[in-house]
């Protein structure tokens, strides 16, 4: 079901309802590869700040009730930042791939780079989020999407992102706003591990460590199972 910015994908009247937000580079399609059996809403390209205001608009008036927000890397900030703006529509979080904040180092470092040579870079980008890992995953990656979204992510696209990023952090305090579940790959390049578990540590969140999986842990064969158990 097509709402403007936002994409619904029903896959069964008795399933949960999930908000699924990719990362930075992403869109609603590397989404629709999560492994989980889920009714799945989508933001309709790549995420900007400003659709967090229109999907609680959206939510409020759709017959979903309360969501789970499933957010990967961006995703994860975006959706603890609206988890701590509409508490009242988020029963719980699922993130993956998560870490308390980027550098500004490493936010310049990327502007730098897509603006030298954007699909370059992003070409780079994407195989980090896969390997050494999941090769298989890459591969469909690089088989399927990769093409267009070389073709898609524009400088103009991604900037908005990057500057959300940089003012992104996520402490123990906001995990604690609705029930939590952390999952992350233990070869995870881009947000490494030693975070992921000195963050849940502090937090008291829950965290799955998947330890054959890298940036790109919603896309693991186990991910469906974590889910299941965590919504049943």
């Amino acid at each position: 079901m097509d709402s403007g910015n936002f994409w619904f994908d029903e896959r069964g009247a008795d399933l949960p309802y999930v908000v699924c937000l990719p990362g930075w580079g992403y869109d609603w399609r590397i989404m629709s590869c999560c492994r989980a059996e889920v009714n799945r809403i989508y933001i309709r390209n790549t995420f900007k700040p400003g659709l967090l205001s229109q999907l609680a608009d959206w939510l409020k008036s759709s017959k979903f009730g309360p969501v789970v927000m499933l957010g990967w890397s961006l995703g994860g900030f975006a959706a603890v930042d609206f988890a701590m703006a509409y508490p009242e529509l988020v029963a719980s979080l699922v993130l993956v791939g998560i870490r308390r904040r980027y550098s500004p180092k490493e936010i310049q470092l990327a502007k730098d780079g897509i603006a030298y040579d954007c699909a370059f870079y992003l070409e780079g980008f994407y195989r980090q989020s896969f390997l050494p890992a999941q090769k298989e995953e890459w591969t469909a990656f690089r088989t399927g999407l990769l093409e267009e979204y070389l073709k898609v992510m524009s400088v103009e696209e991604l900037i908005p992102g990057l500057d959300y990023l940089a003012l992104s952090r996520i402490d123990e305090a906001s995990l604690s706003i609705r029930p939590t579940l952390m999952v992350h790959g233990a070869r995870d390049m881009i947000a490494l591990p030693d975070e992921a578990y000195e963050l849940a540590r502090v937090s008291d969140t829950p965290l799955c460590m998947l330890q054959d999986a890298a940036h790109a842990a919603f896309l693991h064969s186990d991910f469906q199972e974590i889910i299941r158990q965590w919504l049943s």
